[in-house]
């Protein structure tokens, strides 16, 4: 009776074991990456927020989330255009996997490749309301889709997030 109560303790730890030690890696190898970033734009001059060393594995998503102030009191006209960082990378192949989707305040605005982003694509979002207490939210998610192979292997890639806000 006590061999075979020890044999189901033995299994239930085990089980436990695996169990914890499998959720642990999931929750480090698929945990968002959540960076808040603060930008002031004054009128007509561009701000560049730099992505660096953007490196992920199939299925992962990394998120940031960036809050624009401004000292326009009326509404605004803000342009958002991607970079690339040739210059600086040793590889810049992650662009054509990663799919990156853009929203507004929570509000749905795109969502495309990363390569058709840094091929000079500029979104503009027209009556922008910024100031300098509340400010706009904007919330860039990067997903490398799981269907992604060995070709991905090792890329990375290094971008601006330029962004300018106008009175016009």
């Amino acid at each position: 009776m006590r061999n075979k109560f020890m044999i189901f303790m033995t299994i239930v730890m085990t089980l436990i074991i695996f169990v914890g030690a499998g959720f642990t890696t999931f929750l480090l190898l698929y945990e968002e990456d959540q960076e808040v970033i603060k930008v002031s734009l004054e009128e007509g001059v561009p701000e560049k927020v730099e992505f660096k060393n953007l490196a992920m594995i199939p299925g992962e998503v990394a998120t940031f989330d960036a809050q624009i102030y401004s000292d326009i009191r009326s509404n605004c006209t803000l342009e958002i255009e991607f970079e690339e960082l040739t210059d600086k990378a040793q590889n810049n192949r992650l662009k054509e996997y990663v799919v990156a989707a853009i929203h507004v305040n929570g509000e749905f605005l795109c969502e495309k490749p990363l390569s058709e982003l840094l091929d000079g694509e500029t979104l503009t979002l027209e009556d922008c309301k910024l100031n300098n207490t509340d400010g706009l939210a904007l919330t860039f998610t990067y997903v490398m889709p799981l269907d992604v192979g060995n070709e991905a292997q090792g890329a990375d890639t290094i971008f601006n997030v330029v962004l300018t806000a106008s009175n016009e």
